[in-house]
């Protein structure tokens, strides 16, 4: 047996270690084209991205060789040779574009100057297949002199190679230089329209004074980067993000600067700020339990609208608007996994129910309880060991709030059959937008 477990435990590495042999260069040339090309030291049946939100690879990026295609099957896209021969290098043509994608970071996010944000963790890849315990990838950048790199805080030019983790990190490239403030160290578009900027600049740090005075300080100064790019095809929107110490925000299409309205900018901003000082909580393990991250965060949110803006009205109105979107969602499929594995948006809609009404229960149950300290030994325990998913914020929850109440939470998250529209209806029931009442 122990021969045998041996045997298994160096399988499992060498298999690991084989997947994580895939090199990865991405390009600039001096004509702003870009390239990225993988390559191993042993052949390969078969390439396979690590992150697979869509099928948008396989239509927008170009194989240098009419012998390689891209495969979408069961939700993963794959490199493959035509005649089915074994490869060793590969090299697409990529449009450096922003492309919005479903629960995942664009590949791009370009400035108006000409600068570039890139999404570390669209290019990560593996021989064969990825094994789950595989986590780190080795990337190398090279751009036109002149042209600045920044990654992981740090500075380069012209080269740079390095180990990424996890879901990777943004990189930015270009030839501005971000600003060291109190707050963050900032890299702002110059395109995006003034009361936007000062918006960012006033109001951002509103927010950390607010989330450090709930949730103390932050260890480290967050990096942000706030970019705009014009579109051809009329098409507009906005999407943010945080990963490890980033925050990011891009905007694209003039519309999206037109109908910007300073309260949704305002609670885009509380959101992203609130998933930073989620900390390592914040990241959740399951994509089936990211209710937890993202409607805490929508919570969290309207916490700091109410505290800091004074306005009230604006979560009460969100909380009406979620429930419309949440119950629609689960009106054909009532089981919450597979609703939100169709549509990632519940996961904010359902999920800010779900906050509010924990916060709620907490200060039935437990007037001296708090959602930020629920969310401070959430952190604890995640720091300890236990993995960051619904169940273990539940085990954190269960002396807080009524049993009754816990269980169907527990079911909510864990059974397959149970009625999440009849439990969402519930909740709304019970806790109605007109009750909400906020402990700041």
């Amino acid at each position: 047996m122990v021969k045998l477990g041996v045997f298994i435990a160096i399988a499992l590495y060498t298999s690991a270690l084989a997947a994580s042999q895939v090199s990865t260069l991405i390009k600039k040339d001096e004509k702003g084209q870009w390239r990225v090309t993988y390559s191993t030291a042993s052949p390969m049946q078969r390439m396979v991205f690590q992150r697979n939100p869509d099928g948008s690879r396989a239509k927008h990026w170009v194989a240098q060789s009419e012998l390689f295609k891209i495969l979408y099957l069961d939700g993963t896209e794959a490199v493959v040779r035509a005649d089915g021969r074994p490869f060793s290098e590969v090299s697409f043509d990529l449009p450096a574009v922003y492309t919005p994608l479903p629960k995942e970071y664009a590949a791009f996010s370009p400035f108006s100057d000409g600068g570039m944000l890139l999404h570390s963790g669209r290019f990560f890849a593996c021989a064969e297949h990825c094994q789950p315990e595989l986590n780190t990838w080795t990337l190398t950048l090279k751009v036109p002199i002149g042209e600045n790199i920044i990654v992981g805080g740090k500075l380069y030019q012209n080269e740079v190679t390095w180990q990424e983790r996890d879901s990777g990190s943004k990189l930015y490239l270009g030839k501005a230089t971000p600003l060291a403030g109190p707050d963050f160290i900032s890299l702002i578009d110059s395109e995006l329209p003034s009361i936007l900027q000062q918006q960012i600049s006033s109001q951002l740090p509103q927010l950390m004074a607010y989330f450090t005075s709930q949730m103390g300080a932050l260890n480290f100064r967050p990096a942000l980067f706030a970019s705009y790019s014009a579109t051809e095809d009329g098409s507009y929107g906005h999407q943010g993000g945080t990963l490890p110490g980033q925050i990011f925000m891009h905007w694209y299409g003039h519309k999206a600067i037109e109908k910007l309205q300073p309260d949704a900018v305002f609670w885009f901003f509380a959101h992203e700020v609130a998933h930073l000082y989620q900390r390592e909580a914040g990241a959740v393990d399951r994509s089936q339990d990211a209710w937890v991250h993202e409607g805490a965060a929508e919570y969290l949110a309207g916490l700091a609208t109410t505290a800091v803006q004074q306005n009230k009205q604006m979560l009460q109105q969100k909380l009406t608007d979620a429930g419309q979107h949440c119950a629609a969602g689960l009106e054909k499929q009532r089981n919450y996994a597979k609703a939100a594995a169709a549509n990632s948006q519940l996961h904010y809609s359902c999920g800010l129910l779900l906050n509010h009404a924990i916060d709620q229960q907490l200060q039935q149950v437990d007037p001296q309880m708090s959602f930020f300290r629920l969310w401070a030994l959430f952190n604890t325990l995640v720091q300890d060991g236990q993995t960051a998913q619904a169940s273990t914020y539940l085990t954190v929850l269960k002396a807080y709030v009524s049993a009754e109440f816990w269980q169907q939470l527990h079911l909510f998250s864990s059974q397959d059959d149970f009625d999440a529209l009849k439990f969402m209806q519930q909740l709304q029931a019970a806790h109605q937008p007109g009750q909400v009442k906020t402990k700041i």
